[in-house]
């Protein structure tokens, strides 16, 4: 995991506007990253093994993610997405 990453998200959850959903797919996301690069970048799938929940909910939870301006994604060619927290930067 991004332990820094997952650190700073613990700490900034009491003062985000998120759902549980929401909040459990920022700390997955995390978990694919590593300390000090902008790399993060987990398919969608992955998110949902790590989560336990569906394709669905993931989807759902990442579009009002990036509604509320908490995260913004950088598509790949090879149909991953880059991840970043904007609300840590």
């Amino acid at each position: 995991m991004g332990e820094k990453t997952g650190h700073a998200i613990w700490n900034q959850l009491d003062r985000l506007d998120v759902s549980p959903t929401e909040a459990l797919i920022l700390l997955a996301i995390a978990h694919f990253g590593i300390d000090d690069l902008p790399l993060c970048h987990p398919r969608q799938r992955h998110i949902c093994r790590k989560t336990h929940l569906s394709l669905t909910a993931v989807k759902t939870s990442l579009a009002a993610l990036k509604r509320k301006g908490l995260i913004a994604t950088t598509a790949f060619a090879s149909r991953r997405n880059n991840y970043s927290f904007k609300f840590l930067q």
